[in-house]
């Protein structure tokens, strides 16, 4: 009708539920369990609850191309992404493919506690030797 009151511009409440800006309604409001967290606060285990426990393990990133051998696989995982890439070790998988896991640990440790057997196969023929020769 002609005679009819404008709609009202002042929202209307229904029932309670919370309204949108078009005056729809999104329905109730769920409870709200527990004390607001701080904003960068970690969330509290409740009481009672035991938390889990699971050690990250450490991830080591990808090979830098496709390992072609099961020496490469076993080299990368042994030695580490750092190692795995020296000079010395590159060129060692080329001659040694089917190096054991053994020897893998054992090539660690020298290249670790002897940088300069990252470069020269010469110096790790030597700090090989001079163990050698303690070893027995």
């Amino acid at each position: 009708p002609i005679n009819a009151a404008p709609p009202s511009s002042t929202p209307q409440a229904t029932s309670g539920a919370p309204q949108t800006g078009l005056g729809l309604t999104t329905g109730p409001t769920p409870p709200v369990y527990g004390a607001p967290i701080a904003p960068g606060a970690a969330p509290q285990q409740p009481a009672g609850v035991p938390q889990a426990t699971v050690p990250a393990a450490p991830q080591q990133p990808p090979p830098p191309y496709p390992l072609a051998t099961v020496g490469e696989e076993r080299a990368y995982r042994v030695l580490g992404p750092e190692l795995f890439q020296v000079p010395v070790v590159v060129n060692l998988l080329v001659v040694r493919p089917e190096i054991s896991e053994e020897q893998l640990v054992n090539l660690k440790d020298v290249l670790e506690k002897n940088p300069e057997t990252r470069e020269s196969i010469e110096a790790l023929g030597a700090v090989l030797r001079a163990k050698n020769a303690v070893d027995g």
